[in-house]
């Protein structure tokens, strides 16, 4: 059994096929920190298979550049995986900085927890819009 460093930033929740992580702290701005923390979230799409994922960002209230990219990547590695990546609970500092570099365009993002999750259900059909 391997130790998790990080483990403490964050609180995890299978749901299903779905695994939810809550951020407990207010912010991502230690490096090392969030170093910790995003190798914990790879390696549940690396290494324990959990392809969808819900971030729960209620909790935080602003993002550093380091951390912006580490959502941007852990979003790409889901989608590599052929799962997905759903951002809720964004406060209006995190909401704000999403929104200046346009990462709304990219991400799925939602009010809460419940509308994330449901975005599994509703989306995990083959068809699509278009």
């Amino acid at each position: 059994m391997s130790t998790q460093h990080g483990q403490h930033w964050l609180d995890r929740e299978d749901v299903g096929d779905v695994t939810v992580v809550r951020f407990r702290g207010p912010g991502l701005r230690a490096e090392e920190a969030t170093r910790a923390i995003f190798h914990l979230l790879y390696g549940l799409v690396d290494e324990a298979g959990r392809r969808q994922l819900v971030l729960d960002l209620s909790a935080v209230e602003s993002l550093d550049s380091l951390a912006i990219s580490k959502v941007v990547m852990l979003n790409r590695k889901a989608q590599a995986a052929s799962g997905r990546l759903a951002l809720c609970g964004l406060t209006p500092g995190v909401e704000e900085v999403f929104e200046t570099l346009h990462l709304q365009e990219v991400l799925d993002l939602y009010a809460d927890k419940r509308a994330a999750l449901q975005s599994f259900l509703t989306s995990g059909g083959p068809e699509g819009s278009g």
